[in-house]
């Protein structure tokens, strides 16, 4: 065929390919998932005709499906970062076809969002390192007097503190603080970006004070946080966040010294943030678990109490679609701490030992119960109430609805929806509780029902906290706490740095401390007498959740003093079927069977999301597992013996049981 003949039939391709994909994407349902990759590539057949043809429609075209393909997809896609690099290309493409130097600043300012989502998705520090060098060769090359350049070296400003807070390195802290300044001072009177670039200014401004105890520092901080508060709107969406930034900044003044005011502004503060109905709820968590620790530290314990069940109270309105599963776990990682502290504080407070149970219950393991409310409590809610099901997963969708940076007007109604969608939904979730069956929807089991889960033996939930340590006793006629005065977060930092946490003498420590005292407290003395042995559930929190309970004990010959020779974790025989060791024929298995067992080998990550099964065509990961709704038809029993496969990778995520057998 000559060369000629060749280009015809290629030409032919591309348009046939145009045609085909133009139907599906015309036909397909909007939330098809199929229906994106089909935008994404007619945008790249178009963008190959346009190389062909040079008609700048097509490329016109390429810009508009892509930017469909890019609002299709949730915040937390992970695909998000390659679409906008597609968009940013054909963005190039256009500017050096028109010379056009909107397309130019857009292509830049999208290729720069792109490399941020993929930082905030691996946290991978040459990531980083690129974004930063990538940020600084545009800062440096676009013209000063650019509509953009206020917004170009803001996002290095940010990069640059990031990278400070990952390797403490003072110079990147310094230049941070001159990006945001320089940002802001390019800014005229008036700029929308004034609040929000204030605000940065006095966050960095507000770490260098953390450094180096220099005055001037944190009133500079606290004067910029002032300024972005004053020239925000009431119902802006980012005031949550603006307010808790500054009373940071009053809680770091006090640190150094000890005014009281200071207190009082930073308590103010964190209260009107976490009550923001406009505001983000990933943001108002945050400010209660800020105002917390702030009532906690002043030993005000009721209070501190008060602040923490508010902000547990705000998370059934974290949305799964909008938030995805492997972002929601790294903003609920930042709460990690909260539920042992909350136990901690409750029974400093004189609460009774279940209220402490159902503290530990509601917070721990939090990021699989959210995702569980939706599969099993809203899945039940669905067969018996549909319009209020609906209404409820409504509801949670415009709590958390992207708000894009540029349209103030539609964020300025998104965010409006947003608060009253947040009274809305704390109305339904009252109304729902009202009809037969759904009396605790979305909260946790009352004490009969917790008793009754000690009916083949005792219930040990271990909490570890900087404020105290205690055993939670769960047992059929009472539920009881045990103080653990020998156990500490400083303790526990000391003895895993002297080596493993299975050596003997650790084993042994674990023991002593928490396991020994407990045990004794439930009248097990030594090893039973005759074949009844007792059974034991331990529940461990926060770091105790990676140590292995059944092996605590003296370990030398003639010794008793082990869990393994007093008590029985738990025990079955069973008649079992071995599934082909592929990833979708574990998947399928999985699916179908009552009791699911694995012996072979794991793989743990600091992402607890991404740990897995090894098995013969690669990892079978966490994430995988959760997509197939166990939960639907789960599995009676799921002992897993591969390594690592109760391990949690990640410090961040130490209660929200995020591996293979919460899977």
């Amino acid at each position: 065929m000559s060369q000629q003949g060749e280009n015809r039939s290629f030409m032919y391709d591309l348009d046939s390919f145009i045609d085909m994909a133009r139907e599906v994407v015309q036909v397909a349902p909007i939330d098809d998932p199929d229906r994106v990759i089909w935008l994404h590539e007619l945008a790249n057949t178009l963008r190959r005709r346009f190389t062909v043809t040079g008609v700048l429609a097509d490329i016109e075209r390429a810009i508009q499906v892509t930017r469909q393909a890019i609002d299709a997809v949730a915040e937390s896609d992970d695909d998000r970062a390659y679409r906008l690099t597609h968009l940013a290309n054909h963005l190039g493409e256009r500017y050096e076809r028109t010379g056009s130097s909107i397309d130019l600043e857009e292509a830049i300012e999208v290729a720069q969002s792109a490399l941020h989502e993929r930082y905030g998705r691996t946290g991978n520090l040459q990531e980083l390192n690129r974004v930063i060098d990538i940020c600084r060769g545009i800062t440096n090359g676009v013209a000063e007097d650019s509509s953009n350049q206020a917004l170009f070296r803001s996002n290095l400003s940010g990069h640059l503190g990031d990278r400070y807070l990952r390797t403490h390195n003072t110079n990147d802290l310094e230049e941070a603080i001159q990006f945001a300044q320089e940002a802001l001072t390019t800014l005229p009177s008036g700029h929308a970006d004034i609040p929000s670039l204030s605000s940065n200014l006095s966050i960095w401004r507000a770490k260098r004070y953390i450094r180096n105890r220099e005055t001037s520092d944190v009133e500079e901080a606290i004067k910029m946080g002032h300024q972005s508060i004053a020239v925000t709107q009431p119902g802006n969406s980012s005031l949550a966040q603006y307010m808790g930034n500054l009373a940071d900044c009053y809680w770091n003044r006090h640190t150094l010294t000890n005014c009281m005011d200071d207190i009082d502004a930073a308590v103010n503060l964190y209260r009107s943030a976490m009550d923001h109905l406009n505001s983000n709820i990933q943001t108002r968590i945050g400010a209660g678990k800020s105002l917390f620790e702030t009532f906690a530290h002043a030993s005000k314990w009721q209070h501190a109490l008060d602040a923490s069940q508010a902000a547990f109270a705000l998370l059934p309105q974290l949305t799964p679609r909008s938030l995805g599963f492997v972002n929601k776990q790294r903003m609920l990682g930042r709460i990690v701490d909260l539920t042992c502290d909350t136990v901690a504080v409750a029974l400093y407070a004189g609460k009774e030992p279940f209220f402490a149970l159902s503290v530990l219950e509601k917070g721990r393991g939090v990021l699989a119960a959210a995702i569980e409310q939706i599969r099993v409590d809203v899945l039940d809610l669905e067969q018996s109430y549909p319009d209020l099901a609906g209404r409820f997963l409504e509801l949670r969708q415009v709590l958390d609805a992207p708000i894009q940076s540029g349209d103030s007007v539609s964020a300025q109604v998104i965010a409006n929806r947003r608060g009253e969608a947040s009274e809305e939904l704390e109305h339904l979730i009252g109304e729902i509780r009202k009809h037969p069956g759904f009396s605790d929807f979305l909260e946790s089991p009352n004490e009969e029902d917790t008793r009754a889960a000690a009916s083949s033996g005792p219930v040990v939930l271990i909490s570890l906290s900087k404020f105290r340590c205690d055993a939670i006793l769960v047992e059929q006629h009472q539920v009881r706490s045990l103080p653990l005065p020998d156990l500490s977060v400083d303790k526990m930092n000391e003895k895993e740095s002297q080596g493993s946490l299975t050596s003997p003498s650790m084993l042994k420590w674990l023991w002593d401390i928490p396991a020994g005292p407990i045990l004794q407290e439930l009248g097990i003395q030594g090893p039973p007498s005759h074949d009844d042995w007792p059974h034991i559930w331990w529940i461990p929190t926060g770091r105790l959740s990676r140590l292995p309970f059944h092996a605590f004990g003296h370990h030398y010959p003639g010794s008793t003093k082990t869990v393994l020779d007093r008590v029985i974790s738990s025990s079955m025989n069973l008649e079992s079927r071995v599934p082909e060791r592929h990833k979708q024929a574990v998947l399928e298995e999985l699916q179908n069977c009552k009791v699911f067992h694995f012996a072979g080998h794991g793989k743990t990550d600091g992402n607890p999301s991404q740990s897995g099964l090894l098995l013969t065509d690669g990892l079978l990961i966490v994430y995988k597992l959760m997509d197939i709704n166990l939960r639907k038809n789960a599995p009676f029993l799921a002992p897993l013996s591969a390594c690592g496969t109760s391990q949690i990778g990640g410090n961040a995520f130490f209660d929200e049981s995020i591996h293979l057998i919460s899977a």
